[in-house]
């Protein structure tokens, strides 16, 4: 390699580094990963170039890592509150990790899920740093998308939540005549209790690349991003809630009654229509239901891609992306819905509790030593809670055919 293809390599370097500069969310861990791509740089290119033109190169750079720093550090204050980065707890371990390549230990960190993705829109669940990809831009939580509340609990919860709640709707309040005794709504309490469900997903690597923090921030993102999205996204809706799998919304969720509707050729429009006036009647209007979610091919289907005999869309607003409700409930399209099913409610009443942040690891599974490689692993502790006097506040049906036919008006 020439002088002068090494000094383009050099440069290339530095406006690599420079686009990450974003990616950084501490001014401590930006100024150490600074410091270690100039010793990496030194010796890479430190016997074919003298140092001081490659500090030299560097000089613009350091300038602008500086001020990069002290703006970060006005922006989040420097303190043992503050969370960190994927980045930065990589970079500050970064000996440890690379030490996984003598065949043993492990590391682990405790991912704070406030810094996960600042770039999902009003993402205050796992997010990784904004910068190291875009995946999360088109893989949203479903539990935002329909307004389920989220708690996160500390270390010592020891894996239970314990609460009292309502045994049954007990509703006697009446108007009273002056200086009367009203009518007392009694209430019975009981206790009642959750465990925390464990989620579980993990990735290999090859040892050779535990030096490379950025390849290995992108993996760990794309395993809490794509691949633990996923998992939590399929276990809100249909976890079984045995073993070690959450207590999905289905699991909570109450049948639709077609008794006494009778409707002039049905279709999806009506159908959801009743759902959304059933769960506002059991409520007595307490229960506002806010989204109704369903499979990407049922709404394909029964919505955006309807044509008349002339081949126009039904639904233009819908087949060009302008739409984003039915019969006023907001749709939350989810291929982790059962195809030809839906589930429609006030999800505010629901809870997820979350344990001690998401935890990552690095270690050796099985054959890696010998194989070469690391195992990445990510997990999270997580349930979801529905009061049983609320339950009717969430309407499931498993077969949408089924439901229009029952619902249409017989013809005479």
């Amino acid at each position: 390699m020439t002088k002068e293809e090494m000094m383009l390599a050099i440069k290339e370097a530095l406006d690599g580094f420079k686009a990450n500069l974003k990616d950084y969310l501490t001014k401590e861990g930006l100024q150490l990963s600074f410091k270690e791509f100039k010793a990496d740089l030194l010796k890479e290119f430190g016997e074919s170039i003298d140092k001081e033109e490659i500090l030299k190169s560097v000089s613009d750079l350091d300038a602008v890592v500086k001020a990069q720093g002290e703006m970060i550090e006005k922006i989040v204050p420097s303190t043992k509150e503050t969370p960190k980065s994927i980045k930065d707890i990589l970079v500050e371990n970064k000996e440890m990790i690379i030490a996984l390549k003598d065949g043993s230990g492990t590391f682990e960190m405790n991912v704070d899920k406030s810094v996960i993705a600042a770039s999902i829109t009003s993402d205050t669940g796992l997010a990784l740093q904004a910068g190291v990809g875009q995946i999360a831009r088109t893989m949203p939580y479903v539990r935002e998308q329909l307004g389920i509340n989220v708690v996160n609990l500390g270390k010592n919860s020891h894996g239970e939540v314990i609460w009292y709640e309502q045994e049954a709707i007990t509703d006697n309040s009446a108007t009273v005549a002056e200086g009367a005794a009203p009518t007392a709504s009694d209430i019975t309490w009981i206790k009642k209790s959750l465990g925390d469900a464990r989620l579980k997903d993990q990735i290999k690597v090859s040892v050779d690349q535990l030096q490379d923090v950025d390849f290995i921030a992108s993996e760990v993102q794309r395993l809490l991003e794509r691949n633990m999205r996923i998992l939590e996204n399929d276990e809100l809706v249909n976890g079984s809630g045995s073993g070690n799998h959450i207590k999905g919304l289905i699991q909570y969720a109450s049948p639709f009654v077609t008794t006494g509707i009778e409707i002039p050729t049905a279709n999806l429009f009506d159908l959801i229509g009743k759902v959304k006036t059933q769960i506002a009647v059991d409520g007595k209007g307490a229960w506002v239901p806010n989204a109704v979610t369903l499979n990407n091919a049922d709404l394909d289907d029964e919505v955006r891609y309807v044509k008349d005999e002339e081949g126009r869309y039904l639904f233009p607003e819908w087949a060009y992306g302008n739409a984003t409700h039915l019969s006023g409930a907001k749709v939350v399209e989810n291929p982790a819905v059962a195809a030809n099913s839906l589930l429609m409610g006030d999800f505010s009443v629901a809870t997820l509790y979350i344990w001690n942040n998401l935890t990552v690891q690095l270690g050796y599974v099985g054959n890696d030593f010998v194989n070469g490689l690391v195992t990445i692993m990510a997990y999270e502790r997580a349930n979801l809670r529905v009061n049983a006097v609320d339950a009717k506040s969430i309407v499931s049906i498993t077969d949408l055919d089924v439901a229009i036919a029952a619902i249409t008006e017989p013809i005479a």
